[in-house]
Formats: structure tokens, C-alpha cells, sequence
């Protein structure tokens, strides 16, 4: 595949209802790069299906995005997370709302327990004590 002459559609539902946006994707490095730039800005848009056509108008691929996961915890709260099948009980000390860079897909925590420093838990493991 070259890294030109793709176009993309996706759909997603906002407050105000479904929505479709069409781009060109010309200026990627890599069509890898263009997966995750599309696949970021769904999530921001609030989730949807996305449709992937070469240059030629061919439906190359199809994907679906789930919006991202809100932050619900803020920092100097306190929680309970599970680690390695360990329960700990801890003060939420930096929250990454966006995520990580290896998962932007829900919020991640730095949390303080037992003056140990625990970085990068994401928030489907986190409980409000």
C-alpha cells in the first residue's frame, strides 16, 4: 500500500445526534500511523464506525471505535485497585485522562499506597473506597 490516496469516513453520535466526517488522509508516514490518528480522533468525536477506501473507492477496511472512558476519579481521592491479584488502598496523586501511550483507550492513574508509588492503572481497575 502506498501512503497516499486513502479517504475515510466515519459516523459517530455526538450530543447532537449521528454525524458523518469524510477525510483524505495524504500526509502520514505510515498507513499504520493514519489507523491510529483516525482511531484517536473517533474516540474524541465520541465513537463510531469507521470505513477505510484505497483510491479507487474499495471498502479496504472496517473498524469500531468506542468512545473514551471518562475521568471519574480526581486527585486526593481515595481507592482501592486490584495489582496482580492484590488488593491495595491508595490516594489518587496525577490522573491521565487521555490515557497512556501505549493504551489511550480509558483514563489512567498514578496512585500512592503504602508510600509506594503505582503507575499507569487504568481505571476499569479502580474502586471509591
Amino acid at each position: 500500500m502506498t501512503q497516499t490516496g486513502y479517504s475515510v469516513t466515519f459516523d459517530c453520535y455526538d450530543r447532537f445526534g449521528w454525524e458523518e466526517f469524510w477525510c483524505d488522509i495524504n500526509d502520514t508516514n505510515s498507513y499504520d500511523e493514519m489507523i491510529n490518528d483516525i482511531k484517536y480522533a473517533a474516540r474524541e468525536y465520541g465513537g463510531g464506525h469507521i470505513y477505510i477506501y484505497d483510491g479507487d473507492g474499495e471498502l479496504i477496511e472496517e473498524l469500531n471505535v468506542f468512545k473514551r472512558s471518562a475521568a471519574i476519579y480526581q486527585i486526593d481521592d481515595e481507592v482501592s485497585f486490584l495489582l496482580d491479584s492484590k488488593e491495595y488502598i491508595g490516594i489518587i496523586v496525577m490522573v491521565d485522562a487521555f490515557g497512556t501511550f501505549f493504551d489511550n483507550s480509558e483514563p489512567y492513574y498514578d496512585i500512592r499506597a503504602n508510600n509506594i508509588l503505582y503507575k499507569h492503572i487504568p481505571q476499569s481497575v479502580i474502586r471509591k473506597v
